[in-house]
C-alpha cells in the first residue's frame, strides 16, 4: 500500500499532516477523493468531515447544533487526533469507544 500511495501526486501533502502515517493518509485521501474541484474551499471540506457546527440564527436568537449527517470515519479520526493531542492515545481510544456506543 505504501508503494502505491507514494506514487500519488498529493501523497506528500497528506503525509505532512501531524500524526498521519501511510495508512491514515491513504484512508483520508480515499474518503475525500483526489478531485480538487470537489470542494469549493477548506470550509466545505471541513463540513463534509463533520468538524464544523451548524449555526442557526433568527432575530436575536442563535443556536449551535452538531452535524449528524456526516462522514463518520473522517469525524472519528479527527476526534481521535484532537483528544490524543491533549490527553494521550489511551484516553482518546476510550473516548471514541464511548462516542461509538452513544451513536
Amino acid at each position: 500500500m505504501a508503494e502505491h500511495f507514494g506514487r500519488h501526486p498529493d501523497a506528500e501533502i497528506y503525509l505532512s499532516q501531524p500524526g498521519f502515517g501511510v495508512v491514515l493518509a491513504s484512508r483520508t485521501l480515499g474518503e475525500f477523493g483526489d478531485d480538487k474541484a470537489r470542494f469549493a474551499n477548506a470550509k466545505a471540506r471541513k463540513n463534509y468531515s463533520g468538524q464544523s457546527p451548524i449555526t442557526r440564527a433568527s432575530g436575536k436568537k442563535s443556536v449551535v447544533l452538531a452535524r449528524y449527517a456526516t462522514n463518520r470515519r473522517l469525524y472519528l479520526g479527527a476526534k481521535y487526533r484532537r483528544i490524543a493531542s491533549r490527553r494521550g492515545p489511551v484516553k482518546a481510544i476510550v473516548a471514541l469507544e464511548h462516542a461509538m456506543l452513544k451513536g
